[in-house]
């Protein structure tokens, strides 16, 4: 009986590292688009950004990858794609030039490239 409880605790203990482990090792795999869509959400989250914008329509064709209309803009000089979460059917205008007050969304993104996005304000530039 002392056996089984030693060799129990024996595996209990050693397996306690090993979920660490591997949370370390999945956290050090990422691409260049993530790398910029953390560090601007960490810049943005809770603050109303205002910046100008092109729109620009991906849903035709296999570049959409899943996106619709997105804006191009940039921060801190790069460039990053915004994911709408809705934008009005009049600013819906390949190569549109406008000017957009947004603000991080948590939701879950159907462009893989691009960063959701609640729009506060939008305008003609």
């Amino acid at each position: 009986m002392k056996l089984v409880y030693l060799l129990s605790l024996g595996v209990i203990l050693s397996s306690c590292g090993a979920g660490k482990a591997t949370v370390e090792d999945s956290s050090s795999t990422t691409n260049s688009t993530e790398e910029v869509v953390n560090e601007t959400e960490e810049k943005i989250t809770g603050a109303h950004i205002n910046v100008d914008g092109t729109i620009k329509d991906m849903s035709a064709g296999q570049e959409g990858g899943g996106c619709n209309f997105v804006i191009e803009v940039e921060i801190d000089g790069k460039k990053v794609v915004l994911d709408p979460e809705s934008l009005p059917t009049k600013y819906q205008k390949d190569g549109a030039k406008v000017v957009i007050s947004f603000d991080y969304s948590r939701r879950v993104s159907n462009c893989p490239e691009a960063m959701p996005v609640i729009l506060n304000e939008i305008e003609d530039q």
